[in-house]
């Protein structure tokens, strides 16, 4: 006790101390005066009040969030409650002790208001009150700030703080954004947002002149549209443009060239957004477009809060000069870990990674591999352990954890060691980051980060990072579900040695239709054959070691997800792991969001479908899991194209390598390509990643033939055997050489087919299939690299699973490159 008081008492003599020697002139702080009067105030007893919002309507959301703010700033600084109260609702009375914000009924309020000259605002410290106000709300906010700036930092304790008696900023000015005669602002975005060339650019499809916006230019939408609300001002008071060129008084969105802008944002964490003002500029901007969003939401709040109606019944919209307003979006986003020192290296963004992870983009020319080395050894001597590690043709990929803070980071470094192999004969941009030449690949080197708390990481277990051992009892095999009519869909079924199964997306659920049934016939009836024509039981299940899902489109996961649901709780069923890399619904999408994702709730819900549930795993590049006689390794998700933005849902797709050995001949392994449905984007990304390295002896056509990867990727890859996943009727059409102007998913499909030496087979996901004849695939057999007519080669002869796995797997290990 003595101690406490001992320490109060230096306290109180600090702040007398800092009144008796302070200089005869009053101190200078920025736009603020401070009076040399400094005294001690007690904050026992206090209660936060503020008054009516001076604009002459209810406040904002904003506002009255920020008073909310403030009173956890006083909670935090002097470590009793407060709660923000509005006057009517105070439960204090003038005589009682109370910090008042704004403009109240108290009469210490209103002397204070009249006192201030000009526009600003006041603090001023009387015998039981602490007074901020401004000339209007934004001003007011102004004060809250600077009051929890300069009064309710380390001086702060138990209760009591040093505070001059009197700050104020006088005569700050004021920047008239628009009045309802005139507007001299001009709404400025990054040049080269929403020119994209969307996937399917270059092809007859209706999508292929579809345009889409970038999250900056919606922004700039909604905040014109609220000017031209609050000013009664039409469009063309609101031009919008690009950084390109600069203009006199700009309101400057997201990611600009703006020095002053740019500047700004390196003064905030990477969670918070900022809203100032800069000369005649007014800045708004954040690291990423998820923070960015929560700032222009109340950037639209303090713009009507801004808005002044004069006697006359015009109206204006006032900014304060010297403003600064800044707040987080709250995602348990992980951001005290150390950060790379790397010289010529900076931070270019930071990305929503979903779950809570964050990524953080690093580029500049210190992005070596030698600097990833650097950086990871700094975070062993940190107190990081690495979980697991690889390297890919120059790029490295690590995973670290520390289990003292709870933290995992990956770590990976972008070479791009094959990007001088390649060109594309396709006009369209292919960055916008280094040029805008059309005729080359663009990917400049990087180092990635990403940051999550363990919980939220969902690692690799450590059991799959090592190959296993197992016992055999099978061959290994690969089968498809079939395809109905014309139905788009991939389902693929991958039966391991130890007589588990790899489902690999699963397939969609057509219109009244039971697809999810003939998957778990399909499943049953493999287990049959593997157990003797035994029928699975509670006792022995079916065991789907993992299912993988590439993204979330309906027609990859509908219909195992409906199986889940009938089959799941019978005990019949058992299933491991669920693999992929989800994106959060707004994290990697332009504007609305992505079409269909699978949100942390719907796992939890499809966990509950399954007996015993099953442990989700997220993936990250350059990653390698084991099951049984299975590798698989991860060689590209959505969060590698940051910071292209992805303008397609199909571009969120995770893309894989399965490696399959057999127990019986250890030196007999047939490799696996599996694109899903990866689109020029990831398709680029692969061949400048990887180049020669992707060559496999298999490789599914990305997005079912459709609008998908380009030729350089099938190129690489040179493949023996293509597996569609689409019907036979459909690939047909996709081959039939009429079809060749249409777009250039018939030239690449056709390419593969007819100019490619290495393919050898074709196999379609087949029609659906009469009585129990569920493993039905259509089969082109290419006997040479040359031939006139497709149609030709299409037997129409429908094989059995059994039949399809052991032609396919003798024929490619016949076949084997590596």
């Amino acid at each position: 006790m003595k101690k406490i008081l001992s320490f109060m008492l230096a306290l109180l003599m600090l702040c007398g101390t800092v009144s008796l020697f302070a200089s005869c002139s009053a101190e200078v702080d920025g736009i603020v005066t401070l009076s040399n009067a400094v005294v001690d105030v007690d904050l026992t007893g206090y209660e936060l009040v503020y008054g009516d919002s001076q604009r002459g309507e209810a406040y904002t959301a904003t506002f009255r969030d920020y008073m909310s703010s403030f009173a956890s700033q006083l909670t935090a600084a002097v470590g009793k409650k407060f709660s923000p109260y509005t006057m009517t609702r105070a439960k204090t009375g003038p005589a009682d002790k109370e910090i008042l914000v704004g403009l109240t009924v108290r009469e210490e309020s209103r002397s204070a208001l009249a006192d201030i000259e000009g526009d600003g605002f006041l603090i001023r410290v009387t015998e039981n009150k602490i007074v901020l106000v401004g000339t209007s709300n934004l001003f007011t906010t102004m004060a809250v700030r600077y009051f929890a700036e300069r009064f309710l930092g380390e001086s702060a304790n138990a209760g009591v703080l040093c505070v001059n008696e009197e700050a104020r900023a006088d005569e700050v000015g004021t920047l008239t954004l628009a009045n309802s005669e005139e507007a001299s602002y001009t709404y400025v975005h990054k040049d080269g947002m929403g020119i994209y060339p969307p996937a399917f650019a270059g092809t007859t499809s209706a999508s292929a002149n579809n345009t889409y916006e970038e999250y900056s230019q919606t922004a700039i939408g909604l905040i014109t549209e609220r000017m031209k609300e609050l000013s009664g001002l039409r469009d063309k008071y609101f031009p919008v443009k690009t950084d390109k060129d600069s203009y006199d008084k700009q309101v400057l969105v997201g990611e600009v060239s703006d020095p002053a802008s740019n500047e700004l944002l390196k003064t905030v964490k990477e969670n918070e957004f900022v809203i100032a003002t800069s000369g005649d500029d007014v800045i708004v901007n954040a690291w990423n477009e998820k923070v960015l969003s929560v700032g222009i939401a109340r950037y639209l709040d303090l713009l009507t809060e801004a808005q002044v109606k004069h006697e006359d019944g015009s109206k204006s919209v006032v900014f304060p000069r010297e403003f600064r307003f800044t707040d987080f979006a709250d995602e348990g986003w992980v951001l005290d870990f150390p950060r790379p020192d790397t010289a010529d290296l900076s931070l270019y963004n930071t990305m929503d990674a979903s779950g809570g992870a964050l990524q953080f983009l690093y580029m500049g020319k210190g992005a070596t591999l030698a600097a990833h080395k650097d950086y990871c050894d700094k975070l062993k001597a940190e107190g990081y352990t690495v979980y697991m590690e690889n390297e890919i043709e120059g790029s490295a990929f690590t995973t670290l954890v520390n289990r003292e803070t709870g933290v995992m980071l990956y770590v990976a470094y972008n070479a791009y060691s094959h990007l001088d192999e390649y060109d594309t004969e396709y006009d369209w941009t292919a960055s916008k980051v280094k040029t805008k030449d059309p005729n080359v690949y663009e990917y400049e080197p990087a180092i990635r980060i990403v940051s999550a708390k363990l919980e939220n990481s969902y690692l690799i277990p450590e059991k799959l990072a090592t190959k296993q051992t197992y016992e055999k009892v099978t061959d290994a095999a690969i089968s498809t579900m079939p395809l109905y009519s014309k139905a788009v869909g991939l389902s693929y079924v991958i039966t391991l040695e130890d007589g588990s199964f790899i489902v690999f997306d699963g397939g969609n659920i057509n219109d009244g239709g039971t697809e999810f049934d003939t998957l778990w016939k399909i499943l049953t009836a493999m287990y049959a054959k593997i157990n003797g024509g035994a029928d699975p039981t509670t006792q022995k299940p079916i065991r789907i070691a993992a299912w993988i899902m590439t993204h979330a489109h309906p027609d990859h996961i509908n219909a195992f997800e409906k199986m889940l649901s009938k089959y799941g709780n019978t005990g019949l069923l058992k299933m491991d792991y669920m693999i992929a890399s989800i994106p959060g619904e707004h994290s990697a999408w332009p504007v609305g969001g992505l079409a269909s994702y699978v949100s942390p709730e719907r796992i939890a819900a499809m966990q509950k479908t399954i007996r015993g549930g099953f442990e989700y795993i997220k993936v990250h590049t350059g990653q390698r899991l084991y099951f049984a006689n299975l590798e698989i390794e991860i060689l590209a998700t959505w969060e590698d194209l940051n910071p292209w933005v992805i303008n397609d849902g199909n571009e969120t797709n995770t893309v894989m390598r399965f490696t399959l050995s057999n127990q019986d001949a250890p030196a007999t392994k047939v490799t696996q390509l599996w694109t899903g449905d990866a689109q020029r984007w990831l398709s680029r990304y692969l061949c400048a990643m990887y180049g020669s390295y992707l060559e496999s002896d298999m490789v599914s056509v990305g997005h079912h033939g459709n609008v998908g990867c380009e030729i350089d990727l099938y190129d690489t890859v040179k493949p023996t055997t293509i597996w569609w996943p689409h019907n036979a009727s459909a690939a047909a059409n996709y081959l039939n050489p009429k079809n060749k102007e249409k777009g250039f998913q018939f030239e690449v499909d056709q390419y593969f087919a007819n100019s490619i030496p290495s393919v050898k087979y074709i196999f379609t996901s087949g029609e659906k299939a009469t009585g129990d004849d569920y493993f039905t695939t259509l089969v082109f057999t290419k006997n040479g690299p040359d031939y006139d007519n497709i149609f030709d080669l299409i037997t129409g002869e429908k094989l059995s699973y059994t039949d399809i796995s052991k032609d396919v797997f003798a024929n490619v290990s016949s076949c084997m490159k590596k």
